[in-house]
Order: C-alpha cells, then structure tokens, then sequence
C-alpha cells in the first residue's frame, strides 16, 4: 500500500482539482451551541505574568495535594469564542466551501453575537439560548466544564415552536450529509434525534444521504441510555451511509457501558472498536486518539446507501493511520470537529475513506497549529507542509508508513460478550414487560395491532398487547430443516411466504417437497387454532411483529414478507433477545426494531430467561379465548 506522504501528495492534487468544480454539495448539522472560554490554569505568578500548568497530569497533581486542604486556582481567559460541536462544525465546512445549515442553540430570538464570525455560507437556525463551556487548556489535552442551565427544556417541542417544521425542511432541501453531534450536553439530545428522524429524514424518502455522528464524553451517561442511542443511530443506516467519529476516552466508556465490564478490563483499542461496531448497523466507526486515527469500516469507498445490504460483521476492515502532532497548539477544543468537517468534505468529494481520514486529520492539525478553521488553500498549504516533514527525520519515516490493515485479535475468552449481559427475564411475560417500556408511544392506539409468531411469540405478543391496550393476532411459521445436520435449519415458512437462508448443497427438490409440506401443516393448524375468528386486516396499520428470540432472522423475515402483502402503513419488529447478526439481517425490512438484549450469538434461548416452556397448542388456542 502507499505510504502517507504518497497519500498526502495524492490529497493535494485532489483537493486542488475540487477548487476549480462547481460546488454542489450542502450539509445540515445540529443541535447544540455554546460559549466557550477558553482557559489557563495558573501554576505560578510572577507580577502580572503567570506559568501555566502545561499538562492535565500535572494540574491532577496540583489538585490532588490540595486535598483536605482547600486551596485557589487562578484562571487566565485567553479568548471567548463561539462553541458547540454543530457551529464549530458548520463553520469549519463552509469555510471548506461546503454550504451548511446549523440549526442549534446560538441564542433566541437573535443569535448571540460571538456567534456572528460563523462563515456567510453558514444559515443559522436557532432555537434556544446557548450553554456555556469553560475549557481548561493543556499541551497535551483539556478539560470542559459545562453550563447546561440554559439547555435543560431545550427539546425538539421547542425547537418546532421556535423555528417551524416548514423551515427546517425548506433548509435541508437538497442536502446529503448531516452531523448530528454533542449527545451528551444536550438533555434531551435521544428525543431530538428521534423526532428529527421521524419528521425530516424519513419524510424526505432519500436513502443516499450521509450521516455523520459524534456522542462526546458518554461518562454521566448510563448503560441503558447509550444502548438506545446505539439502537437510534443503527437506524439511521437505512437511509444512507453513517459514520459514527469518537476519541479514544468515548471509545473505552461507550464499550464498558455496553458490556457492563469495570475500566480494568478496557481492552486494546482495536478490539473494543471491533465490538463496539459490531454492536451496530453503519458503515463506518472513525476513532481519533490524539496521535493517529482507526477505522473500522465495511469498505474503502464509501457510497451513500443503506449499510444494512453489504455490512460486514465479522471481519470487516480495520486499519490505521498516524498522524501529524502540533507540538505547540494554539487552541485545542473544536479540534475534533475540524476533524470530522474535513472527513465529510472527503465523503461528499467521493474520495476513498483512506483519503478522507487524511482530510480529517489534516483539517484538525491546520486549525490546532493555527486557531482557526482552514480554508482550502490552507489546507493545501498543511497537506504539503506534511508530506514535506515526512522526509526528514527517522521519526517521520517511522510516521510515514503505509496504511496499517489490523487483523482480528482472538480475545482468549469462552464466551461472547453480549451488549446487556445483565439482563435475564424471568419469563415471556416479563420480557414482554421490558418490550412494552420501550413500545408505550404506541399504547390505546386505534391504528396499531400486535402480532405474535407462533409459538413462542404468542405469549409476549398476548401480554404486550394486554399492556399497551392494543388488538392481538398471530402469524404460523416453521423452521425447514437441514436433511443432514441435526439441529440445523435452512429457512422458513409462512402461509404464503419462504425465507431461505442457507441453500448450499442442498437439492432443490428436497426444499421444494418440505415447503409443500410444512404449508399444508400450517394451514391446518392456523384453522384449528382460528376456528370462527377472523384474522384482523394490517391494510393501512401499525404492525408490531413479536417471537421469543431472534437468532438467525429467516422466521422473522418470512412473516415480514407475508404481512407486506397486506399492505400496511408501518411495521416494527420487537423482541426481547437477538443476536447481532439476525438483527441486521431484519433492520433493513422494518420501519423500527426493537430489542432488549443483544448478543453476538446464543446457543439456548434459556440463556437469557429463567423459564422458558414449551408452548403448547392448547395454551395458544387459550390466549386466544382470552382476546
């Protein structure tokens, strides 16, 4: 592979040749805003002029002696600037000629005015006053204290009263990519994305667009609220191509809260990117610890469709790359945005992700080393600059290496980590409690009905229904078995559907004989258990598909292609357990999923329920009766 002075040399002409295009992209980034000050902690004064603590450790040190002593600490205001994931973000891509609109909070009803330096080709939309940050600054890294009072009732209610939802749909017309950034500063940052989701993203129908995200610090966050924010940004991937970006501190706390391990048990950097991208439905996992980038990613050219067609979960594509160290930094926070702004600016080029990352990279070092956003022709400047320095030290050959393709690490453990691994239910109808805590926007509504796959199904889907007010129905499927290995299934059967999912040598008339057959058993029981009662039609209704586990996904998939047939306006797959894999196989045929529990693979069921029977078909025929 070519080695980064290659690749940097290969950026500049791109970036040169992009000069002289016609701009046709537009970008859109949200929600946040803040103001942020810019700080020095004082070690020592002399006169007016002080020496400042030049590292965290060092700050930490300071701190830790002063410990049941009390004691002051200084601080130098070096500069107010304008703050916020979302404006930094949009101002450092406008700059890079990319037309963005960023609706946050900058200050109602007129923006504040340390928001006025923002790039002409920036539209402010705003819709709150802003937070403020206080960023304690050091060579080697730096610590935010926020200000949220200001964002507590900040929720996408407000944000529809202040703004209307006809302008921000007029403002993203056209737009491909979007940042949704600063989850954790934002207290109701889960439900905007929700809503914004729901009433911009889907109503659009594209399913091309670009989706960058980025959490920031998920530490005050809990293990519950992270997995739905996982769950929230896999689903996203059914309408276009999304990269989530974290450093090396999110990376670790987002992989402990998902597998409920303690910080001494935090593997390498590699492995946990690994899981964490495996956990979900994208297209890219970007990780920027201070000195390099990783990725893990499905392929090395991007294109904007749904990830859920060609996701490769167990070994996808990880590599890395090294970056180029500002010794002496002139700012540091916002250093992370101005890397995800160049990344996108490649991703909207078409460049190659390897190229991308180096637009990131580069974006970032220019505006540390700098203190202000780069524009093109400064970027061009820092791009050659680099490939420059490459050539002059045995440091830099060492830094000017080829792209590093990481291979799997086997993790010397017995079993998988599961994504809740403290969750086990104590029956189907306890897992059908916890599914109805996360359905209850759906409950007494008219429109809505629940579906229960037989047989394991017909308990939750009873019991989900009875909890949310809603009417009951069931769907008959069955497994087709391998003809040689026991235990083995092939695929699925409904009335009027088939789900094949694994055909390799096996003779077509063996398949064909099991399906004929299995439907004609099907039939007659769906009778037997119907009697006089007729199915409820799905024309035009929410479906709320239910079963006991999801392990391969072929039975689900199976009654999801029959229950299309009927037409209805939405569906949603629901269920307490599944693994990884059967989830991404079924995300991409839903409108929702949902889960409690994820697993890279189960062996028995009975692994995450206490009691777990057989059931019957004289119990089905009862919850039936009880309709």
């Amino acid at each position: 592979m070519e080695t980064t002075s290659t690749l940097l040399l290969e950026l500049r002409d791109k970036l040169k040749l992009l000069q002289k295009q016609e701009v046709t992209f537009k970008a859109f980034a949200g929600f946040d805003g803040f103001i942020d000050r810019i700080q020095k902690v004082v070690r020592k004064k002399h006169s007016v002029k002080g020496e400042y603590f030049i590292s965290v450790g060092e700050f930490a040190d300071h701190l830790k002696m002063l410990a049941g002593k009390s004691g002051q600490v200084e601080l130098i205001t070096v500069k107010t600037k304008m703050g916020g994931n979302a404006p930094i973000f949009s101002n450092a891509l406008a700059r890079l000629t990319v037309p963005t609109t960023c609706l946050g909070a900058m200050g109602f009803p007129e923006a504040h005015p340390v928001f006025e330096v923002m790039h002409p080709s920036c539209q402010k939309i705003s819709a709150s006053q802003p937070g403020i940050s206080n960023a304690f600054e050091f060579n080697d890294g730096k610590l935010i204290f926020s200000e949220l009072d200001a964002l507590t009732t900040y929720n996408w209610n407000q944000i529809e009263k202040n703004c209307s939802l006809d302008k921000i749909n007029l403002a993203v017309q056209g737009t491909q990519l979007f940042a949704l950034l600063d989850w954790v500063n934002l207290p109701h940052a889960t439900s905007i994305w929700q809503l914004f989701h729901e009433k911009i993203i889907k109503r659009m129908g594209r399913k091309d667009n670009y989706f960058m995200f980025d959490l920031c610090d998920p530490s005050k966050k809990s293990g519950q609220e992270i997995d739905e924010v996982i769950d929230l940004i896999s689903d996203f991937s059914l309408y276009g191509n999304v990269t989530l970006g974290l450093n090396e501190n999110e990376t670790n706390k987002i992989w402990m809260a998902l597998t409920g391990r303690a910080e001494t048990e935090v593997p390498s950097l590699e492995i946990a990117a690994r899981f964490i991208y495996q956990a979900m439905n994208i297209n890219t996992l970007l990780i920027h610890p201070v000195d390099r980038t990783l990725v893990v990613t499905n392929s090395m050219n991007p294109k904007a469709e749904p990830s859920s067609s060609k996701k490769t979960l167990q070994n996808p594509f990880v590599f890395e790359m090294k970056g180029n160290m500002v010794m002496t930094p002139k700012v540091l926070t916002g250093g992370g945005d101005n890397l995800n702004a160049g990344y996108c600016l490649g991703l909207l080029a078409g460049y190659e992700i390897q190229y991308c990352l180096l637009l990131g990279m580069a974006a970032s070092g220019a505006y540390i080393q700098n203190g202000n956003s780069p524009t093109i022709d400064e970027l061009i400047e820092y791009v050659e600059r680099w490939a420059a320095s490459l050539n002059h030290s045995k440091i830099s050959a060492y830094l000017d290496e080829p792209v590093r393709r990481i291979e799997p690490v086997s993790l010397g453990r017995k079993e998988p980590y599961h994504i809740n691994p403290l969750v086990k239910f104590k029956d189907r109808a306890d897992a059908a409690r916890l599914l109805a805590n996360k359905l209850t926007m759906y409950k007494n509504k008219t429109d809505t009905v629940v579906i229960a796959i037989l047989a394991g199904g017909v308990p939750i889907g009873y019991h989900l229904a009875d909890l949310l007010n809603l009417p009951f129905d069931i769907i008959p499927c069955k497994k087709i078995c391998h003809p040689s290995k026991i235990g083995k299934t092939i695929g699925s059967v409904t009335l009027n559907e088939i789900s094949i999912h694994d055909d390799t040598d096996i003779p077509g008339d063996y398949t064909h004989h099991q399906v004929r057959q299995i439907q004609n058993e099907l039939i007659a029981r769906y009778k037997l258990y119907m009697q006089d009662r007729k199915p409820i039609s799905l024309k035009g209704k929410t479906v709320i598909l239910v079963d006991d586990r999801l392990k391969t996904g072929d039975t689900m998939l199976a009654c999801l292609r029959s229950i299309k047939k009927q037409k209805p306006s939405k569906i949603i797959a629901a269920v307490p357990v599944t693994t990884l894999a059967a989830s991404h196989q079924v995300i991409g045929e839903v409108d929702d999923f949902i889960c409690v529990v994820k697993t890279f693979d189960f062996q028995h069921a009975d692994d995450f329920y206490e009691n777990l029977p057989r059931v019957s078909e004289g119990e089905v025929k009862n919850f039936l009766d009880l309709v």
